[in-house]
């Protein structure tokens, strides 16, 4: 199709899209965004068809599917920060610098090597499990493990030589440094 039918289309779905979103969520933020996944993939599928005889079922079976992809993005996300933050609480009262180094590390790491790390990790599943969760290929998820850790333990030991080099300065270096600048003065 060419452009300015696919944007009459959407157009005249917009008001039908969005009531889908908020029948579904029932939140007016969540609504907006699954609205605006499902317009966004509605337009590329548009763009890309020539001829559709019903355009509505059409539009309602893109929404659909976005929904589902929205959903199981959603639960997955609130599975691995739901687990973390028990792990987190049940480690409040400890003052590991170690845990809380691995904590803020694996902030860095990317959304899914997070996932696969606090799946493998914290909820004990196996690679084929998070496979499975994740609908990701089993060598993807290895590929990612293998990386996520890799990443950690290097910026761990760059932690370490850092936090090495601070320990050398001690106060004593520090008194005849200011015996040094007040002879200087």
């Amino acid at each position: 199709m060419d452009k300015n039918q696919v944007d009459e289309i959407i157009k005249n779905h917009l008001k039908k899209i969005y009531g889908f979103s908020l029948s579904r969520t029932r939140d007016i933020d969540v609504a907006e965004e699954l609205a605006s996944d499902i317009i966004f993939e509605v337009y590329k599928a548009l763009l890309k068809a020539e001829n559709i005889r019903n355009i509505d079922g059409y539009v309602f079976r893109i929404a659909n599917n976005v929904y589902s992809r929205f959903v199981k993005d959603r639960e997955s996300y609130k599975i691995t920060y739901n687990l973390w933050d028990q792990n987190v609480k049940q480690r409040e009262d400890e003052t590991d610098d170690a845990f809380t180094r691995l904590r803020s590390e694996i902030a860095y790491l990317s959304k899914i090597q997070r996932e696969i790390t606090v799946l493998h990790y914290f909820q004990k599943k196996n690679l084929r499990e998070i496979s499975d969760i994740l609908s990701l290929p089993y060598g993807t998820i290895r590929w990612h493990l293998f990386e996520a850790r890799n990443q950690l333990k290097q910026s761990l030991i760059e932690h370490k030589v850092y936090k090495k080099d601070t320990d050398l300065i001690s106060f004593s270096k520090m008194h005849q440094l200011g015996k040094l600048i007040l002879f200087l003065i």
